[in-house]
């Protein structure tokens, strides 16, 4: 193809010249190939494509003056053949783009894009490419004078947080030569999966790409990726190269939002994908050597699978995808052998489909099945080389997959937050519904692990393996004995059972139950069963450090004697055992005489003269020692009722498959010990907490606090952030300070290093103190998050601003200075504003800071002297606190402390006005929220009842105090059962007074039931604390990562077990008990010298049969 002068009168072959292509010498002749162009033509020619009278043209990198020192075989400057195929594909099949919007990944020159807009006349054109390529892609628009056309960056590493993620429309996107190597895969297929899950269009995300293989291998990957996602494929053309390569051309098209999880639904799909997977194996053939056309073992098995093999009347068999892919039996749901035209293959469980449904919490992305999914890959490819004889499991190929697998699956655990990330808004029944589906999808990830570790454990032909954990000085992340995760032969201490056999140690006896006589004789070898290469299992004394090697060599160095201590099993060197001879293995066994198994102050494991202590425990439970009759036996636990936990709970609502009850607590913790789901389990914890379930928040934080605190780490840091909140919500100020002070000393960096970690904990930590009533301590590190940002040229948040305004006002009426608290008030409406405009979406925070501007109005308008003045500031309180409580209802509902609490502002605010009819309604809806919900505080619940009956009184409504009945009762069900009648026995008394005192205002017929309750709450002055109830709870203590100070109680159910429930904190009032005692004996005394009046001269006739009671203790 000669080249043309170019415009301006540059010579052919100068890099002014223009090289023409016309689409039409596509596969027909030779010459179009650009890879077999000269040096000039190849990339500094300007490229101009000419196709039924429409004509582009483009610059590649040399033409344009900010890229003449660059690279002129750049990659994305230049145009390639596989882009002339794709446009050639194209002219054939301008319907495909025409009208539509079109996207082109790895844009290049922008040949491709700007074709489709010119010449196969596209609507609407969006070229995209790394930055350093947009300013050549600009010069093209201009070029050809496009206006419509536009160029944004994009770099596919980030496009799950970028520009692309808040939602497009395009349906149609082109891309070619876009996959070289194996750097380029991740980002590649993470771009994809944004286009689809971002498409907000009418019509199918459909993807054009062409790419000369250069790595066949590579794109058959990406291709079986994107199938499993739901992703349909089709090859639709491939061509020679002229280099020994191929250039093929495929469609892949995106599941739809609605069918998310459906892939390849109608049976031309079927039949194109398997024309499309014949053809992906037929792709480089000559590269690879396969010559005899034959499939690998997992494209065989598709291919077997998309032909067919049930009656003559069946097309095509179904699919569905159960961690692989296996056949549907045709007709299983219908009855009939014949699928139905409108069936897809089903990739997705019935609960995936459902949280897909929920689009607003994230969709698809809250499933655990797609969650873990690159280390599921690489253990699916470790299981492809031992299955297909390729390697044993025993193989450093398939040990360093699997070590790559662990990581992987660790570092995804730990980086979890999709769930607590979720903006819970959508009113109270969604948010129920959707934490329903996340136990649902926690409980099947729990079940499956525990399937498939029984299944392992069934499967194996080994010896029993037990964990060795250090029982004495272990340190965090330091307790079980490991092969070293470097390769290097060496022992080290880690922090769990990865799974991967580095710790799981074979006991092998090499003595007699004869020689247990004497005990210095018995011995064992400990053995890994796996993890390592065979030539590196084997524990044995070295001469500076414990080192793993092949064989007992008969020294001595590799035998231990294993001896019953006072709490766990003594690791001795066995020495004497053998014959070390007279070279350096005798000088290691005369050094190791009477030494132990232990570890250094550091956390290295070591032979030392102290004898530590270790936990031996397999699957079938404690190790029991053969040899060593004389050593007592460890006494079995008795079968008892064992206390309930939340993954008791979890996995009893959410599925039936498992016996999670009958499960031995060792493979309860190794079920839960696993990353994935101990990662999920943190962030579930997450997830109850917005939802204000505290309770289950503080059951499943007891339940994997042991385990994070084993691994140590940013596990034990994670989980405690998260219990920290736990106990603040519980209000447990002091027990949360101790636990935030010991999360700051985890952080490993400096405030210069990490100031945004420190912002955080700064503000959490002025949050703790103003629960303390320290306003002075919280106003000192609410300032260091001003400086630490200063210091970093960083402005104040509005955070910043709202955390100030708050501290302002409760410092100003400490301080007796309530006319401050209308420049606090405007602190806090100035950085409302500004959430307003940044955090749009943010409708809880907003509410939170509405409520805080309402207070301060509302304390302010007390303290004025002006009625007016005072008016105008209770009404702008009105309107600040009817906004929130509106917005509490929408996004929350009515029955959660939030909205409770804003109940009892607005209720405040009305009260100040006037308007005690709504007051009272909504005084009604606080104490019913205060008395369900997880964090009762009984001076709460007495501050709330003091209000309805004022209220009542001042509306003249006493029978309406029936009302409150059922939720008295639930209240003081709740306190018992969290045992603060009996922490604080004052506190309570007192609340039964007030209850008291609410009988008697309804009604003098209910004076019986006020003496009863004045007599309980004498005895617990009397006594201070009630008797205990005949059976007690208590929890396991390896479990409890701090100590309780009241054990928990409850009913037991029908199997004995019992639900822990949490105890909350800060619940005493301010009472004087011996004041207490004597107005209740007075009231005792005027209540049983008092005649009842007539209730006719009492009550009206209508409300004669109306009584309003009080539940006694005892039904509670």
């Amino acid at each position: 193809m000669p080249s043309v002068p170019h415009s301006d009168g540059a010579s052919p072959g100068a890099s002014a010249s223009v090289d023409c292509v016309s689409l039409q010498d596509v596969h027909t002749t030779g010459v179009w190939r650009r890879s077999l162009c000269d040096y000039s033509r190849r990339f500094k020619a300007k490229v101009k494509l000419q196709h039924e009278g429409e004509t582009v043209i483009v610059s590649q990198a040399p033409h344009v003056q900010a890229w003449e020192s660059s690279d002129p075989m750049s990659t994305g400057s230049t145009v390639w053949d596989s882009a002339l195929v794709l446009l050639h594909f194209l002219a054939q099949r301008s319907e495909l783009v025409a009208g539509r919007e079109v996207l082109e990944l790895g844009a290049g020159t922008g040949l491709v894009g700007l074709a489709a807009e010119r010449i196969f006349k596209a609507r609407r054109i969006l070229l995209t490419d790394l930055p350093g390529l947009c300013p050549l892609l600009r010069v093209n628009l201009d070029l050809n004078s496009f206006t419509a056309g536009e160029v944004r960056p994009l770099l596919w590493q980030e496009a799950h947080c970028s520009w692309l993620s808040e939602g497009h429309s395009f349906s149609r996107v082109l891309m070619s030569d876009v996959l070289y190597h194996e750097p380029q895969y991740a980002p590649l297929l993470n771009v994809l999966r944004v286009l689809a899950r971002s498409h907000r269009g009418e019509k199918p995300l459909i993807v054009y790409w062409a790419q000369e293989a250069h790595n066949p291998e590579l794109c058959r990957r990406l291709v079986k990726s994107l199938a499993k996602e739901g992703w349909g494929q089709k090859l639709v053309t491939r061509v020679d190269d002229g280099l020994g390569a191929e250039i093929f051309v495929c469609t892949l098209t995106a599941p739809t939002a609605s069918k998310r999880s459906a892939v390849l639904a109608q049976d031309q799909e079927v039949r194109g994908s398997e024309a499309a997977w014949r053809g992906w194996q037929e792709i480089g053939k000559e590269r690879q050597g396969a010559g005899t056309g034959q499939a690998d073992g997992a494209t065989a098995r598709i291919l077997e699978l998309l032909k067919g093999a049930g009656t003559p009347d069946t097309k095509e068999t179904v699919l569905e995808y159960r961690g692989q892919w296996q056949p549907k039996p045709n007709g299983a749901e219908t009855g009939h052998g014949v699928v139905p035209e409108d069936w897809a293959i089903e990739v997705a469980s019935e609960n995936d489909r459902r949280l897909a449904s929920f689009g607003w919490a994230g969709g698809a992305q809250l499933c655990l099945s797609n969650a873990f999914r690159q280390a599921d890959e690489l253990e699916a490819q470790a299981k492809d080389l031992i299955e297909s004889g390729t390697c044993t499991e025993d193989d450093a190929a398939v040990q360093c997959i699997r070590t790559l697998a662990k990581a992987t699956e660790e570092r995804e655990a730990l980086m979890r937050r999709q769930w607590c990330d979720i903006d819970f808004q959508q009113g109270e029944e969604a948010n129920k519904e959707l934490l329903k589906h996340l136990e649902k999808d926690f409980a099947s990830q729990l079940v499956k692990t525990a399937v498939r570790q029984a299944e392992d454990e069934d499967q194996s032909e080994a010896p029993p393996w037990y964990n060795l954990k250090l029982c004495t000085g272990a340190l965090r992340g330091k307790v079980y004995l490991s092969a070293g995760s470097g390769g290097d032969g060496l022992a080290e201490l880690a922090g769990h059972d990865d799974e991967s056999g580095r710790q799981r140690w074979q006991l092998e006896s090499g003595g007699t139950a004869e020689a247990a006589v004497s005990s210095s004789r018995s011995w064992y070898r400990l053995r890994l069963s796996g993890g390592t290469t065979p030539g590196r299992r084997l524990l044995s004394r070295g001469a500076r450090c414990l080192e793993l090697c092949e064989h007992d060599d008969g020294s001595g160095r590799q035998r231990w004697q294993v001896l019953r201590g006072s709490s766990g099993w003594v690791l001795r060197a066995a020495v004497g055992c053998g014959d070390p001879g007279v070279g350096a293995a005798a000088l290691v066994e005369a050094e190791a005489a009477g030494c132990c198994l232990g570890a250094t102050p550091a956390g290295a494991v070591s032979l030392q003269a102290v004898e530590a202590e270790w936990e031996i425990v397999g699957p079938g439970g404690s190790f029991q020692d053969p040899l060593a009759e004389t050593s007592p036996r460890p006494k079995e636990p008795e079968a008892e009722a064992r206390e309930r936990d939340e993954l008791m709970e979890i996995v009893e609502r959410s599925t039936s498959s498992m016996d999670w009850k009958a499960m031995s607590e060792d493979r309860m913790r190794r079920v839960l010990g696993q990353s994935r789901n101990l990662g999920t389990a943190i962030d579930l914890v997450g997830a109850y907490l917005k939802n204000y379930e505290i309770d289950k928040a503080d059951r499943l934080c007891a339940r994997i606090f042991p385990l994070c605190l084993e691994r140590g780490g940013i596990w034990h840091f994670k989980l405690l952030n998260f219990y920290t909140t736990v106990r603040m919500k519980q209000s447990r100020y002091q027990e949360a300070l101790e636990m935030y002070k010991e999360y700051e000393t985890l952080i490993k960096f400096s405030p210069d290093e990490a100031w945004e970690l420190y912002d955080t904990v700064y503000r959490n930590f002025g949050w703790i103190y103003t629960s303390l009533h320290d306003y002075d301590k919280a106003l000192e590190y609410f300032e260091r998050c001003v400086d630490v940002k200063k210091k970093h040229g960083v402005k104040a948040h509005w955070f910043d601003q709202w955390d100030l305004g708050k501290t302002h006002a409760r410092l100003s009426l400490q301080q007796g200075r309530p006319e401050r608290l209308e420049m606090a008030g405007q602190l806090i409406e100035e950085a409302l504003a500004m959430h307003r405009e940044v955090e749009p979406s943010d409708l809880i925070m907003r509410c939170k800071m509405l409520n805080s501007a309402g207070e301060c109005f509302s304390v302010r308008g007390d303290f004025c002297s002006e009625q007016k003045v005072a008016e105008r500031s209770w009404d702008r309180a009105i309107a600040l606190h009817e906004e929130s409580y509106e917005l509490y209802m929408k996004v929350l509902g009515p029955s959660k402390p939030l909205t409770g609490w804003a109940m009892e502002d607005l209720a405040g605010a009305y009260k100040r006005r006037g308007r005690l009819e709504e007051a009272k309604r909504l005084i009604l809806g606080a104490l019913r929220v205060e008395c369900s919900k997880d964090i009762i505080k009984l001076s709460s619940m007495a501050r709330l009842l003091d209000a309805v009956l004022e209220l009542h009184k001042e509306t003249r409504d006493l029978a309406g105090l029936a009302d409150c009945q059922d939720a008295i009762n639930e209240g003081l069900e709740n306190l018992q059962k969290r045992r603060i009648d009996r922490s604080e026995a004052a506190s309570y008394a007192a609340l039964l007074q007030k209850i008291a005192q609410l009988l008697l205002e309804y009604d003098v017929a209910n004076r019986e039931g006020a003496v009863a309750l004045l007599q309980e709450a004498l005895g617990y002055l009397n006594h201070l604390k009630a008797p205990a109830p005949a059976k007690t709870a208590s929890m396991d203590s390896s479990q409890k990562p701090h100590p309780e100070s009241a054990a928990p109680d409850g009913q037991a159910d029908a199997q004995g077990e019992r639900l822990h429930i949490p105890k909350a904190g800060q619940q005493e009032m301010q009472v004087d008990p011996e004041v207490l005692k004597t107005s209740i004996e007075e009231q005792l005394q005027s209540l049983r010298t008092w005649h009842c009046r007539s209730r006719g001269t009492s009550r009206p006739d209508s409300e004669q049969d109306i009584h309003f009671e009080v539940a006694g203790s005892s039904r509670m």
